[in-house]
């Protein structure tokens, strides 16, 4: 589990910089770029990949819920993650702040449920190691 949590931490942090120090080379392996392209492209690539600080942090406590039976919780996760958040996010941020906003809504879906998840997995562990009886020797 410590392992899954460091690499989930320690590739998203290498996805991210390379987003944040390369973000025309991402847009050129996706797709023909210009002008256009090239003067919006950066930017939101920049913005849209702080997602990739926490997606990876999401999964692995998603995939530990699946793997302990927490169904709810999994399947919480799953529907915060892929529905709820995006959605409301992607209708609210730009009528609040600005079009520009619309951007930022996978990124702090992700860290929202990212917080729910931390929340859900302490109290998981805890109660798991409550119910841990030490075997005598």
């Amino acid at each position: 589990l410590k392992l899954s949590f460091l690499t989930a931490l320690v590739m998203g942090g290498i996805f991210f910089t390379l987003c944040q120090a390369f973000p025309e080379t991402i847009l050129r392996i996706y797709m023909d770029v210009d002008d256009a392209v090239l003067e919006v492209g950066p930017r939101i690539i920049r913005l849209y990949s702080l997602s990739l600080l926490v997606v990876g942090f999401c999964m692995v406590c998603n995939y530990y819920f699946q793997s302990t039976l927490l169904r709810a919780a999994c399947v919480l996760i799953s529907v915060l993650r892929g529905l709820v958040f995006p959605v409301l996010l992607v209708l609210t941020l730009p009528l609040a702040f600005g079009y520009d906003y619309i951007w930022l809504g996978t990124p702090i879906g992700e860290m929202l449920t990212a917080g729910i998840a931390i929340l859900i997995f302490l109290r998981a562990r805890r109660k798991t190691q409550d119910s841990c009886v030490p075997i005598a020797e």
